[in-house]
């Protein structure tokens, strides 16, 4: 009738796409239909139907011919037209069986082409479901097929393309011992598919199994079956609560009739009680980890299932001589029971490991960030710590208990505390506190002879940037922290997903970050440029580590190659350029001048202006501190270079720049020479006893630069506050310490002088202009002025002169007109002097008025 219709169509686009689905092995959808083929042509030379017997012997046939003799491209391969055609041939031979035979049981015939095909439908199901629930791509169709899984641990495709002939073998043979009969007899085969289905399972992942190790270990067995033993533990458990709520409403004697109540209606009560708790999840989890959560879904299980029994065993039997009470007792034991069970584990497997890790650990800090450490500790093996008690200087958290654990007293109570609990680590997770206040904690642990560790904030707990078995020794950026950088993350996100981004300098230390932290925030691609093709081909690996979802696209390119800039931007179309890319090595740039103004002042013109032209939204330069009140040749270009793109200004492209200090770990920072430094036990060279500079951590400017440019309506100057500067003397002595050293008994501490371009203290607002807030209160605004295009241009043709013709003097005297606050270096002062080109050129004037008369 109408209703067969839609079945119909259903049927065979659903067999025509399990075979196609299968198709991808060389032989095996053919060997499948040869088996079915033959399968079907007996059942209809048995039925007496000519035309299905000589259709299956047909398709057994010209499946045979194609397996045995094929020409390229097929090399037995079959292809999307070739299954598809077999898929539809098989889903049409029971429909035309079950028309010829007109038995009047339309669901029998095609019950035995399932029968006949059943390795396919199975593997396509099975295949299809578990990627479903994993929220994998479902129409995938690679390398998740039992067969190719097969293919995976070592069969070749001929030993495997036998194993499912051989399985669709058995099919047959099932079909043809309940098929002759009647036809209402055939569906009896499927009651063996599900064992057959199970085995084949079974031997995939025994052979998977068998490669990746010699042989399984019991936990490996364990975990293997893991679900099955929950479910059959807590239907044991199930059954002693319900049989608990009979002897306890009975008087501890379950006597005739009641005995037979109890085992009559136990089957609907547990089907009913494993079904709730199914739908609750509470089969999964360790039941090591449970918690409060936990506890209230068993409460709602066990909550939920009570009146769904009593509607069950009202329905299935009445409620003769059942005790009705029952069903409130039940849903009682069943929480205490189910609940108890489960904290009694948690309990064993805790004070097991404090047993056996032996390693006492005291959390500083008893905020959002200790109660998250403690929670990781308790819960992980891998992390060798147990905490044995928390330390705060909120009074009013002394002696109260978090996850378990006493706050027993304040940092200064340490002494007392690790001596009496011979605690062996003091972790802190303190991310607000000063550095001043890790110092001090850090001595006192040395005193005693404690490890020292920090922890991750929470903050980056929930970005995922780190995680908490991260346990890390104190670094001293942590000594010298600020304030956690706090974001608008829906602001940043709806400025960055979904668009794409071009980063110069992309193999650099803030060009890096950035794109790591771009990442997070789903742009559509990130064009990372760089000149150095080993430094941006390793950095590309790792982002494609860690972001491997990530469109990356890493481009070898320079800036001062205008036409690479222009491919660049018109194959990629950026929406936003991130110009990171700068020479920014201080005392190298006051020896290498020319080179200095060429890329920084150039490269930066030639980056913002290739923008404009392709009308890119934002384009950010990545500025210094160096370029208030500049010293130095570094500090100076890169103040033209702000300048320079004011100059560029219009409506189609927003020009903003960010200036930031001395970022912790770059390769321009001081740290790392002293980290290199105190490894060789050589002697930590300072420049200057009262050298102060300000630190940020590439993390922290880049999320604040991210933010900046979510405010920039264009020709604004940022400004990062980093905080107060810091004297580099008491940087290098930290880091000696940090090592387990004393600076100047361990390792001398030698100052050499101030390098060329260096000045004694570096900040970031120049005298005399004028600085304002932002909704930001890290984030500074500077009003950058108003540069015309053509006093740009101007600047730029009187640089490109000086440097073609090498005349430092003329060129230190053009950078003081454009930055009238640059005060030059005693160095490239003395250069300047050694090539007077104005006075070369007044000499020439003179000779050439020289004659002989």
């Amino acid at each position: 009738g109408w209703a067969g219709m839609p079945l119909c169509f259903l049927w065979i686009v659903g067999l025509t796409n399990a075979f196609n689905f299968m198709d991808g092995i060389d032989g095996i959808a053919g060997a499948q239909a040869i088996v079915a083929g033959a399968g079907w042509a007996a059942l209809g030379w048995q039925s007496g139907q000519a035309v299905v017997a000589v259709l299956g012997v047909l398709v057994a046939f010209a499946s045979l011919g194609f397996l045995s003799h094929n020409w390229p491209p097929a090399r037995v391969f079959m292809g999307d037209v070739g299954s598809s055609f077999l898929g539809y041939t098989f889903a049409v031979l029971p429909l035309l069986q079950t028309h010829l035979s007109n038995t009047g049981e339309p669901g029998a015939i095609p019950a035995m082409g399932v029968l006949l095909l059943w390795p396919f439908v199975f593997d396509t199901a099975f295949t299809f479901a578990s990627r479903l629930l994993k929220k994998e791509n479902v129409f995938h169709a690679h390398k998740t097929h039992l067969y190719q899984r097969l293919v995976q641990a070592g069969h070749s495709h001929r030993s495997v393309t036998l194993i499912y002939a051989a399985l669709a073998l058995v099919g047959v043979a099932l079909g043809e011992v309940w098929a002759p009969g009647t036809a209402g007899e055939a569906p009896g085969g499927l009651v063996a598919v599900p064992f057959l289905c199970l085995g084949l399972w079974k031997y995939v992942r025994d052979e998977e199994y068998e490669k990746t190790s010699l042989k399984p270990s019991m936990k490996t067995h364990f975990l293997r079956y893991r679900r099955l033993a929950i479910v059959l533990s807590q239907a044991a458990l199930l059954t002693l609560t319900y049989l608990l709520s009979f002897v306890l409403r009975l008087d501890f004697s379950l006597n005739e009739p009641y005995r037979i109540v109890f085992l009559k209606t136990l089957p609907v009560a547990l089907i009913i009680q494993l079904g709730v708790f199914a739908y609750f999840r509470l089969f999964r989890g360790w039941w090591r980890y449970v918690g409060v959560s936990d506890l209230l879904d068993i409460v709602k299980a066990a909550v939920i299932s009570a009146p769904l029994i009593y509607a069950g065993v009202h329905l299935v039997y009445g409620f003769l001589w059942f005790p009705r009470s029952v069903f409130i007792i039940d849903p009682i034991l069943t929480i205490l029971v189910i609940g108890g069970t489960r904290f009694a584990v948690r309990m064993n497997a805790e004070h097991a490991r404090r047993y056996f890790a032996h390693t006492a650990t005291v959390i500083v800090g008893a905020g959002r960030e200790g109660d998250a450490t403690a929670r990781e500790l308790l819960s992980n093996e891998r992390l060798n710590f147990y905490p044995i008690g928390f330390v705060d200087d909120d009074p009013t958290k002394k002696g109260i208990k978090i996850q378990g654990i006493k706050v027993l007293g304040g940092t200064g109570d340490l002494p007392r505390i690790i001596k009496e609990n011979e605690v062996a680590h003091v972790l802190i997770a303190l991310p607000s506190a000063s550095g001043k206040e890790i110092q001090r904690i850090i001595e006192t642990c040395r005193e005693c002879k404690a490890d020292v560790k920090t922890v991750p904030a929470l903050g980056d707990l929930i970005t995922n940037s780190v995680s908490t078995d991260q346990i890390r020794n104190v670094r001293v950026e942590d000594l010298l922290q600020r304030k956690p950088v706090q974001l608008d993350l829906a602001k940043i996100r709806a400025k960055f997903q979904g668009r794409a981004a071009l980063i110069t300098g992309a193999a650099g230390s803030i060009g890096a970050e950035l794109a790591r932290q771009l990442a997070a925030f789903n742009p559509s691609k990130l064009v990372l440029f760089d000149r150095s093709e080993s430094d941006l081909h390793e950095f590309s690996l790792s982002l494609a580590e860690t972001c491997p979802s990530l469109h990356q696209v890493p481009v070898i390119g320079d800036i001062l190659d205008v036409n690479r800039l222009r491919e660049v931007h018109s194959v990629h179309h950026p929406h936003l350029v991130f110009h990171a890319a700068a020479y920014k090595h201080v005392p190298l740039l006051e020896r290498n001048c020319f080179q200095a103004v060429t890329n920084n002042i150039f490269g930066t013109y030639n980056a913002a202006l290739v923008a404009r032209q392709y009308e890119v939204e934002d384009f950010v330069l990545i500025s210094s501190d160096k370029a208030a009140n500049p010293t130095s040749v570094m500090g100076v270009t890169k103040r033209v270079a702000e300048l320079l793109i004011l100059g560029l200004q219009q409506h189609a492209t927003r020009y903003v720049s960010v200036r930031f200090g001395n970022v912790l770990g770059s390769r321009g920072s001081v740290i790392p020479i002293f980290e290199r430094q105190i490894a060789h036990r050589t002697p930590v060279t300072v420049t200057d006893p009262e050298a102060k500079t300000c630190f940020i951590t590439a993390s922290d400017a880049v999320q604040l630069v991210l933010q900046a440019a979510t405010m920039a309506d264009g020709g604004e100057i940022f400004i990062l506050d980093m905080g107060e500067p810091v004297k580099v003397l008491d940087v290098a002595r930290d880091l000696i310490r940090l090592s387990g050293l004393e600076p100047d008994r361990d390792i001398p501490i030698v100052f050499t002088g101030l390098r060329p371009g260096e000045e004694l203290a570096e900040g970031l607002k120049p005298e005399g202009e004028g600085i304002g807030p932002t909704a930001h209160e890290r984030i500074k605004v500077l009003a950058g002025g108003e540069v015309s295009f053509a006093q740009v241009s101007a600047w730029l043709d009187e640089l490109s002169a000086l440097v073609n013709s090498k005349n430092v003097h003329g060129l230190v005297t053009a950078l003081k007109e454009i930055v009238p606050d640059y005060v030059p270096s005693k160095e490239i002062l003395a250069q300047a002097e050694l090539d007077r080109h104005d006075k070369f050129v007044t000499y020439d004037r003179d000779r050439a008025g020289l004659t002989l008369e």
